[in-house]
């Protein structure tokens, strides 16, 4: 049911909200995002991706039987701001068995097959110019709107277990396991 303990912001007066728990089909949640349409997308811990319709007070839920590579879902990323990789496109997500696209209506996904370095993708974040980058525990990749690109050593990029990715105009800054941060400056 929903419980009274969440409070908003309408102005600046608090209200008290609600919390979508377990008993609407909300298992532990990984990652949250919203979207341009009013939506509030939840990554979760093996049951997929829950989509809250907040103007219309709906909760759905998206599993690998709508097409995701996994139900561990650990982080969203608004889709492309950039027309040409994708415009609609308002949704990325990284899972424990590849990345995956919602583009409004299903969803596309590519893995080590596509040119991930791994399917164990953490996190994603799209930069201004579209590109979509991604942290693996088999490193870093990004995606220009047709293919991946896996960096590694051929690259000058050590082989490092990716955790986190941030995009910025000074470079795209990567969290690792064992070697702090790595930054990949463009030139």
């Amino acid at each position: 049911a929903l419980v009274p303990d969440l409070f908003t912001t309408p102005g600046t007066v608090w209200d008290i909200g609600t919390i979508v728990g377990s008993a609407d089909a909300m298992p532990t949640r990984i990652a949250v995002i919203e979207t341009p349409t009013a939506e509030v997308w939840s990554g979760t811990n093996g049951h997929g991706v829950v989509v809250i319709d907040v103007a219309g007070g709906t909760t759905t839920r998206q599993t690998t039987a709508a097409g995701l590579p996994s139900g561990d879902v650990r982080d969203l990323a608004p889709g492309s701001r950039d027309p040409k990789l994708g415009a609609g496109y308002p949704v990325w997500a990284a899972t424990a068995g590849g990345v995956a696209r919602w583009d409004g209506s299903a969803w596309a996904s590519w893995t080590t097959a596509d040119g991930l370095p791994s399917n164990d993708v953490r996190a994603i974040d799209v930069a201004n110019d579209g590109i979509v980058w991604v942290a693996t525990a088999g490193g870093p990749a990004s995606f220009d709107g047709s293919a991946w690109h896996a960096y590694g050593s051929a690259d000058g990029t050590p082989p490092v277990d990716v955790m986190d990715v941030a995009t910025t105009a000074w470079g795209v800054w990567f969290a690792t396991t064992a070697d702090g941060l790595l930054v990949l400056i463009p030139s």
